[in-house]
């Protein structure tokens, strides 16, 4: 038994260091099977195909950045001034998503088209939207907005199409111009800040 979920647990490591060095093309069954030591038969055993090793290496990653997630909620909600708080949640964000950036491009961008990849997605993008309200909503007093739930959905999505960006193109491709990730972080504090409050 131990040797079968060790076994499980290198296909997945594999699967994983492959997708963060290469993208979904490096994910090949031959290459998963020849990094992790393992055969081919354990691994169609195990996962069924390579999508079924994709949704499991999907499922572990979403549930690593949860635990991220939720580790980083309640430092950024105690900030103190929501100035700070945004700082700090757009820090996270951008951060996650330039570490992670090959990884998020296979589950957000490479396998969009495949429902139940889009819907584990979506539970994910939901539950950091609601993270961020529970921070939002800690510094209701310095938010101006007439309708914070609103403001709260539109700081998300805003977040959100930035984290999209980062992972679509290299800094300097939209524009022209490269912008370091500190300089990211305080205009986009800048402009969420100017919005909020």
């Amino acid at each position: 038994m131990n040797r079968s979920i060790d076994s499980t647990q290198r296909m997945l490591d594999a699967a994983e260091e492959l997708i963060s060095k290469g993208g979904l093309e490096a994910l090949t069954v031959d290459a998963v099977v020849k990094l992790a030591g393992t055969s081919n038969g354990s691994l169609y055993a195990r996962f069924g195909d390579r999508l079924g090793l994709l949704a499991a290496v999907q499922d572990r990653f979403l549930d690593r950045m949860a635990e991220l997630q939720r580790s980083q909620v309640e430092p950024i909600a105690a900030a103190s001034d929501l100035r700070s708080a945004l700082n700090a949640t757009v820090r996270a964000f951008i951060q996650t998503f330039t570490t992670h950036r090959n990884a998020f491009d296979a589950f957000m961008l490479q396998t969009l088209s495949i429902p139940e990849f889009r819907e584990r997605g979506s539970v994910a993008t939901r539950s950091s939207a609601a993270d961020l309200a529970v921070v939002l909503r800690r510094h209701r007093s310095e938010i101006r907005h007439p309708e914070p739930d609103v403001a709260a959905d539109f700081v998300f999505r805003t977040l959100f199409a930035l984290a999209t960006q980062v992972v679509m193109f290299p800094s300097e491709e939209a524009t022209g111009t490269s912008m370091e990730q500190d300089q990211w972080v305080e205009e986009t504090t800048k402009m969420l800040y100017a919005y909020l409050a």
